[in-house]
């Protein structure tokens, strides 16, 4: 789905995270943000999808009307509906079985925790990405991947089980997410270090 997000909050974001406005980094920084809106929209419509009652008697029919309309004379069909329509029709029968599949996953309850975690952890690498940072200060409990979080809050999903995302998280919450993340990325960057120094010995 597209996502509009003001390029004035955008360019905040990238003050926020160190990223000079205007130069590759911020495009690649920008897209990287916009890929994790979407994500946290298009995983909560699947979520939702799959409290639709009868998606088997749903996916059934679509296969049934699809199979009946491609075995029909196209030039017959011609007035009536196109060979995208019977392929939305074809899609609509995937995606029913597809939500029904997510009725019988178990734990449905920590999406929201699993979704929160893949979405912070994603802005914090776009940051990362573009050579830029956002921090968290344990002494006054902020920083400014609070204030991005914030900035970016009214661009998320308020309603349905999405819905904590769009609320400030607790700071002790972005610590248990953000400290091993930065242990990690530390990592990965000595790794990185170490083999480009290898290569110009």
């Amino acid at each position: 789905m597209k996502i509009t997000v003001p390029d004035e909050v955008l360019n905040d974001l990238a003050e926020l995270a160190a990223i000079p406005i205007g130069l590759w980094p911020h495009k690649t920084f920008v897209s990287d943000v916009l890929k994790c809106i979407r994500m946290v929209h298009d995983y909560g419509n699947i979520f939702d999808a799959s409290k639709i009652k009868r998606l088997k008697e749903i996916a059934h029919h679509a296969d049934e009307l699809a199979q009946h309309l491609k075995a029909t004379d196209k030039k017959k069909l011609f007035a009536i509906v196109s060979s995208d329509t019977i392929q939305g029709i074809t899609g609509l029968a995937r995606g029913a079985r597809r939500a029904k599949l997510l009725v019988k996953i178990p734990q449905r309850g920590k999406w929201p925790v699993t979704l929160r975690k893949a979405y912070i952890e994603g802005i914090l690498d776009a940051a990362a990405a573009a050579g830029g940072h956002l921090t968290l200060n344990r002494r006054k409990e902020g920083g400014s991947l609070v204030d991005a979080l914030i900035l970016l809050n009214p661009f998320l999903p308020d309603v349905g089980v999405l819905r904590p995302l769009s609320k400030e998280w607790s700071f002790s919450t972005l610590r248990r997410i953000y400290d091993p993340w930065r242990v990690r990325n530390q990592t990965v960057a000595q790794k990185r270090k170490k083999s480009s120094r290898k290569r110009t010995n």
